[in-house]
């Protein structure tokens, strides 16, 4: 029990002096030290930190690993291991496998009537970018929107109509940001009138 502690203290040492390759291997020597002795709330503690640490050191396939064998351990699981796994496969490139954690952790989020994370819908909105699944984006975009209302969201969500040729939505949402005075770029004005001379609205344009 004692031996387990040390390490753990070891391990926080560690991180906290940025040295995340040590607090790995402090971590591990912890789990390796006789079960029976290591409190179970010790022993899921430490393999989700052994995930979130193998993600900051790049080391993804260890991520995925250690987070996926938390979440066997987990009586309930924790939406943030899965969105651990989900980085790691965007970090690898591996988009279509990212997507399914993400979307599981903000269906459990909102199950529970908390606030879904800011950083996590932006996730899977830069997994649907790397799909090109403009759709995908559009029902991100609009949860962003819902819950973190930004200008930039908006305009992203704009430049999505326009991939998917919804130029009325697209004309709406921008007419909306220069109403509210949002667009002050050349290009966004210019972009802008286009959409109105496209519809025909060539006083507003």
């Amino acid at each position: 029990y004692e031996r387990a502690h040390t390490w753990n203290l070891a391990a926080f040492a560690y991180y906290k002096q940025e040295n995340y390759e040590e607090a790995i291997k402090a971590y591990q020597r912890m789990l390796k030290t006789e079960p029976e002795y290591i409190p179970e709330g010790l022993r899921l503690d430490t393999i989700k930190k052994l995930g979130q640490l193998s993600l900051i050191v790049e080391n993804y396939k260890a991520a995925i690993y250690y987070s996926k064998k938390l979440l066997k351990l987990m009586p309930v699981p924790d939406p943030a291991v899965y969105i651990t796994i989900g980085q790691a496969y965007y970090n690898l490139e591996e988009y279509k496998k990212a997507e399914k954690p993400i979307r599981k952790a903000i269906n459990q989020t909102r199950k529970t009537d908390r606030k879904v994370k800011e950083n996590w819908l932006l996730l899977l909105n830069a997994v649907y970018y790397s799909l090109l699944d403009f759709k995908g984006m559009q029902l991100v975009l609009r949860e962003l929107i819902t819950e973190y209302p930004r200008a930039k969201y908006m305009l992203n969500l704009a430049a999505v109509y326009s991939e998917l040729d919804d130029t009325v939505a697209q004309t709406t949402l921008m007419e909306s940001l220069y109403e509210s005075g949002h667009l002050q770029k050349e290009n966004q004005l210019v972009n802008l009138a286009n959409l109105y001379m496209l519809h025909k609205v060539p006083y507003k344009a």
